[in-house]
This record gives structure tokens, C-alpha cells and sequence, in this order.
């Protein structure tokens, strides 16, 4: 597991909001549900730790196969077995709700955790600020009153598609705290 943190960071870079912090907490998250639910935590823990490795940025829709792709080059050179590695890779090929039309709903237990994981940190002060930096770069938004009307509507969609209780408790504080948020923000400029 040493290593793989090392690749990560490597890849990832320090950025709190981005790079392998967000991992980490995504990580941590990803445990403290796989324990309420019975899931694998060592399938869970290495598809947390890798889900985005393979973000730059700017491939916000397709970073999640993307991730897939890497994470099975590097668990290849790590020696993980295939069927490990399977799992590891689906995991991340789903954890991303906006893929899902493309890839299917995660059905494992594993897969479902590391999208909680995920959506639970979208839910977060951190997950709301990257949403709104990440869109203000992108060609997607009109201006900042259209930005924070799909920051809500993002928000809200990822809370919505948490499946656990475990993770809903863990997303409802910061969920309601942000909506709060966006509302007060989106009265201040409009």
C-alpha cells in the first residue's frame, strides 16, 4: 500500500481540493462505510485511494474510465491479481454519478461505497469549492448565477444518490450547510 500512495501523489500532486489529499479523504471516507456495510476494505481502500489518478483537470466526464484504465496498468505492475484488480477498476469506472447512463449503476457492495465515498465529499466545503473552480474553467457555464445554480443542483444530485445510511448521515450535515450557502450567495448577486 506504500507504494500505491506513492504513485498517487506522484500523479496527483499535494492540491488539497484535487490532488492526493482529496484522495485520502475520499479514501477515509470510503473505510469508514465499507465497515458500517460488510464491503471488501482492501477492494475499497485501493479504488478510493486511485479513483481520479488519472484526473488533469479537464476531462471532468471521462476521467472516471480514464482512472480505470491507469489503475490497471499500475495494480498490473504491482502484481494484484485480475480478479482484484477487476473489482478495483469497476469501482472507479462508477464512482463517478454523472457516468453512469454510460457505465451502468455501481451494483457491488464495493462499487457503491466508493461512489458514497465520492458523492460524500461532493457534499463537503471541499467538494462544493472544486465543483465551482472546476466549472468556472470550463466553457459549460453562461456566468457565475449559472455556476452556482448547477453547484446546487450537483450537490443535491449527489446526495441523492448515495445509498448507504452510513453515508447519508455522514453528507447531510455539510449538505444542508452548503445548500444554505449557495442560496445566500446566489441572493447576494442576483
Amino acid at each position: 500500500m506504500e507504494e500505491l500512495h506513492r504513485i498517487v501523489k506522484a500523479r496527483l500532486g499535494h492540491d488539497a481540493l484535487f490532488g492526493y489529499p482529496h484522495a485520502l479523504r475520499v479514501m477515509e471516507l470510503a473505510e469508514e462505510i465499507a465497515e458500517s456495510v460488510g464491503a471488501n476494505k482492501t477492494i475499497v481502500r485501493v479504488a478510493a485511494l486511485l479513483h481520479d489518478v488519472a484526473f488533469d483537470g479537464k476531462n471532468v466526464m471521462t476521467h472516471a474510465e480514464e482512472s480505470a484504465v491507469a489503475a490497471e496498468r499500475i495494480l498490473k505492475d504491482l502484481s494484484v491479481s485480475a480478479d482484484r484488480r477487476a473489482a478495483i477498476c469497476s469501482a472507479i469506472k462508477k464512482h463517478d454519478f454523472r457516468v453512469w447512463a454510460q457505465e451502468g449503476m455501481p451494483e457491488s457492495l464495493e462499487e457503491r461505497v466508493v461512489s458514497d465515498a465520492e458523492n460524500v465529499e461532493r457534499c463537503s466545503p471541499h467538494g462544493l469549492i472544486k465543483f465551482i473552480i472546476t466549472a468556472s474553467r470550463l466553457p459549460t457555464y453562461r456566468d457565475s448565477a449559472d455556476i452556482l445554480r448547477n453547484a446546487s443542483k450537483f450537490i443535491s444530485r449527489a446526495y441523492g444518490s448515495l445509498f448507504f445510511e452510513r453515508s447519508k448521515e455522514l453528507a447531510k450535515e455539510s449538505h444542508e450547510l452548503a445548500k444554505k450557502f449557495l442560496e445566500e450567495v446566489a441572493k447576494a448577486i442576483s
